[in-house]
Formats: structure tokens, C-alpha cells, sequence
């Protein structure tokens, strides 16, 4: 089963780094995916933005979320990660608190063969997973 350095860096507790594997790693490699920056991530589409769209209910923004995130589950897909579900919900917008969005995906972890379901928040630092 995959597994990598959980994103955030998180310790371990005992002076290691968090080490996370099956549905939680490639929520996390999802919310790495989609951030900003310059490296050789594979998986990194680059451009997104700040996390703002969290604070945004505007469909379109959402709409932009989702192509993205298809495409980064389309990668997923060719390297045996994951897919997303077959179902017309599997990227639901949902309201996470006051003026705050999160999406929540519904997937299939191709290692397990199972499904498997995550939420993606963010803010301006970034894209973070909440489950």
C-alpha cells in the first residue's frame, strides 16, 4: 500500500515524521497537488491559488475545482491510486461553518479496491484535508 510524509508536516511523536498511508494519503496528495508552487510533483496541476475559494460559494470557482480535480484523479488513475467514484455527487460542495466551503470526494482507493470518501478545506495558506 502507498503511503508518504503526512501534508502537513506533522511529528510522530517520537521524533520522527508523521508517516500516513491508504485514504488519508491520497486525500493528502490531493490537497498537494493543488497548491501553488514550483516542483517536480507529478501530480501538481500549479495555479489554483491561495485557498481563497474556501471563503467563496461562487459556482463558478467550485466548477474550476472540480475540472482540476478530475484531471489530478485522472493521474491517480493511470499510476493505480485512485479513481473517483462513479456517481454524478462524487465532488460535493458542502458548507463547513459560517462563510466557509469545503468539497467532499468520494473515491475509490484502487489499492484497497474499496470506497472511500475525504473532505478538502482550505484557507490562505493553502489546501488541507479534514478527514
Amino acid at each position: 500500500m502507498g503511503k508518504g510524509i503526512h501534508v502537513v508536516f506533522r511529528h510522530n511523536g517520537r521524533g520522527g515524521l508523521l508517516i500516513v498511508d491508504g485514504d488519508t494519503w491520497i486525500m493528502d496528495l490531493l490537497a498537494t497537488a493543488l497548491q501553488d508552487g514550483d516542483s517536480r510533483n507529478p501530480f501538481q496541476s500549479v495555479g489554483l491559488g491561495e485557498g481563497v475559494i474556501f471563503e467563496n460559494p461562487d459556482q463558478e470557482l467550485w466548477n474550476d475545482l472540480r475540472i482540476q480535480i478530475t484531471d489530478i484523479f485522472d493521474r491517480f488513475e493511470e499510476s493505480k491510486l485512485a479513481r473517483l467514484q462513479d456517481r454524478p455527487d462524487n465532488l460535493q460542495v458542502i458548507q463547513m461553518g459560517e462563510g466557509k466551503y469545503g468539497m467532499k470526494v468520494f473515491f475509490i482507493n484502487l489499492e484497497r479496491m474499496a470506497p472511500a470518501e475525504g473532505i478538502l478545506g482550505g484557507n490562505a495558506n493553502g489546501f488541507f484535508i479534514t478527514s
